[in-house]
């Protein structure tokens, strides 16, 4: 059996402050994950970047197909 580390990476300020111009610019978490390893931050998951987005507290984004889940608990 193989034992699997777990390694926390912190956030620097440079890295946050990217991420939070890609993430205005209208880019997916996927793609700020694939933009900031190539820019030879830290390799990050998806999901990290949407943590991050959301510790930070940065704007929600309407997922596709519609309006988010805000609008749909307005309208009641």
């Amino acid at each position: 059996m193989q034992i699997q580390r777990i390694v926390q990476i912190t956030w620097g300020e440079a890295e946050t402050t990217r991420l939070t111009t890609l993430w205005s610019e209208g880019l997916s978490a996927s793609q700020i994950a694939k933009k900031l390893a190539s820019e030879n931050f830290a390799t990050r998951s998806r999901n990290a970047i949407i943590g991050r987005v959301f510790r930070i507290g940065l704007p929600q984004r309407k997922g596709p197909g519609g309006s988010g889940i805000e609008d749909k608990i307005r309208a009641k």
